[in-house]
């Protein structure tokens, strides 16, 4: 049997892969054997610990020396490697319990949506109109501070005051009706529920209804009403269908109807969504845990990963290019005639994957691209800002959206890069100015089978993980663990971004 020293070299020169699998069979039960004592007995850390070095093997077996006892420098790596691990482990769960612990304090503070929402829209209205706008643009539509501050007049210092002024003044107006909060935590609580998705039916029937009504007159008025009101009147469609045919075809009412039936159960889960907001703050401290402990511990394990993260993605598509054949000719045997069986296209996976990368203030990461049903994909763009708080400390307020649309609209636009399937572990990204992917983002939700999700807006402190989700158990949801981390010159953030879907319980 050849000894350590010629397969050294013949990886080293060849990277033989046959040569290397060879010194791991030789050394893997002494390795793991060393590792396991170092631990404490923990069989998951041993594996991992193992996996360093070896890993730590491949990239410096050019350099080894050629008189090199081979165990007994895998011995000696073990033990850097299980203590590195150990010194990982202890500041992750450092992390966490400062994690939990401000996780405890905003708890505390924060207000119970139930009791806010029915006063909001008063409050509102006895601001004075500048404190309303300034408000509605930061909050309702998710704009940047530069962009209230260009919309006002402002540049962007003087925009970000009038709105602390604003939230300062709705807070106290609550307060006196009897809702403790603060600023803080009522601006995340408002960013979170403020705004809701409406219905793509209703969309389509309110656009034909106010186009019937310009085009006929007074003669229309009524039917106008009538779909207005739709949302709590269902019985009213009916009518309003029988009054607007003289103006609209008859068939595009009916099936804006039909789309409003299957929309209510989609209205019915976002009003039950409110329920999960007491099991946020769990889901969050969990969410810290998890992304610590999957934080690969060096780049060389990052790159192998990545390979066979490759590597699966080239046998989904094969699969999937063979999957198409089949139901192309499946479907050329049913237009002549034959009885060949209708294939039900696959169901899309629940999927999990993670994306890390180094985002400027002023940009926009772009990413996600995974099938959330058969032909249709999401992504998400999160554009991070920073901000301080009144003490002088630093905080990130992340902006998330995301957008479903088809596979060929997501290659259309030059997107197709970032489509990836539930086998991949490394999600891919792609960044833009905040004003290119904002146009982007308009562009796509314009175009027809596309549908936009407001993820919510959330400030937290650089290092510790924000949450953020759409959707419920019942009718799948979508969660996306961030973590921001601030850059040494402050002018950029490195985002760990950690993306969980759960598909719809049948």
């Amino acid at each position: 049997m050849l000894d350590d020293q010629p397969l050294l070299r013949r990886y080293a020169a060849e990277g033989s892969e046959a040569a290397f699998g060879e010194l791991v069979g030789r050394y893997a039960n002494l390795v793991y054997s060393a590792a396991l004592r170092r631990v404490g007995g923990d069989a998951q850390r041993a594996q991992d610990v193992a996996q360093l070095v070896f890993t730590d093997l491949a990239r410096k077996a050019g350099s080894l020396p050629s008189g090199v006892v081979l165990a007994g420098w895998l011995h000696r790596a073990t033990r850097y490697a299980a203590a590195e691990l150990l010194r990982t482990e202890r500041r992750r769960q450092a992390r966490e319990q400062e994690a939990a612990a401000m996780n405890a304090l905003q708890s505390a503070a924060a207000p119970d949506w139930d009791r806010i929402w029915p006063l909001l829209d008063a409050a509102l209205d006895r601001l004075s109109r500048a404190h309303r706008d300034a408000l509605v643009l930061r909050y309702f539509e998710e704009r940047s501070l530069a962009e209230v501050g260009e919309v006002l007049g402002l540049n962007e210092d003087a925009a970000r005051k009038r709105v602390s002024r604003a939230l300062d003044k709705l807070r106290a107006d609550l307060v006196r009706r009897g809702v403790t909060t603060t600023a803080a935590a009522l601006s995340t609580v408002i960013s979170v529920n403020a705004v809701q998705a409406a219905p793509a039916g209703l969309t389509a029937a309110l656009t034909s209804a106010s186009l019937a009504a310009a085009a006929g007159g007074t003669g229309t008025t009524l039917t106008l009403l009538k779909i207005m009101a739709m949302t709590k009147i269902k019985a009213g469609i009916i009518g309003a269908i029988a009054v607007a045919s003289v103006a609209t075809p008859l068939v595009m009412l009916h099936q804006a109807q039909a789309e409003l039936r299957e929309r209510d159960a989609t209205l019915q889960q976002q009003v039950n969504q409110l329920a999960l907001l007491a099991a946020e703050n769990e889901r969050l401290s969990n969410s810290v845990a998890q992304a610590d402990t999957m934080e690969s511990p060096s780049t060389e394990l990052l790159r192998l990963r990545a390979k066979v993260g490759a590597l699966q993605r080239q046998n989904a598509e094969l699969a999937k290019a063979v999957a198409t054949a089949q139901n192309s000719a499946a479907s050329s045997g049913q237009e002549a005639g034959t009885n060949t069986a209708d294939a039900s296209p696959p169901a899309a996976e629940p999927f999990r994957s993670r994306v890390q990368a180094v985002v400027n203030f002023g940009q926009t990461l772009i990413t996600g691209g995974w099938a959330i049903a058969p032909g249709r994909r999401m992504l998400i763009f999160v554009r991070p800002e920073l901000d301080h708080t009144s003490s002088g400390a630093s905080t990130i307020t992340l902006h998330s959206t995301g957008i479903e649309m088809t596979d060929s609209l997501l290659g259309a636009y030059g997107l197709g890069a970032l489509a990836s399937d539930s086998s991949q572990t490394v999600q891919h990204g792609q960044l833009a100015a905040t004003a290119d992917a904002d146009a982007l983002l308009n562009k796509l939700a314009a175009e027809p089978n596309t549908q936009r999700t407001g993820l919510g807006i959330i400030t937290t402190l650089p290092g510790h993980s924000a949450e953020l989700q759409s959707g419920d158990s019942t009718g799948g949801w979508v969660k996306v663990t961030v973590t921001p981390s601030l850059a040494p010159d402050g002018q950029a953030t490195d985002l760990q971004l950690e993306i969980n879907q759960q598909m719809p319980t049948q």
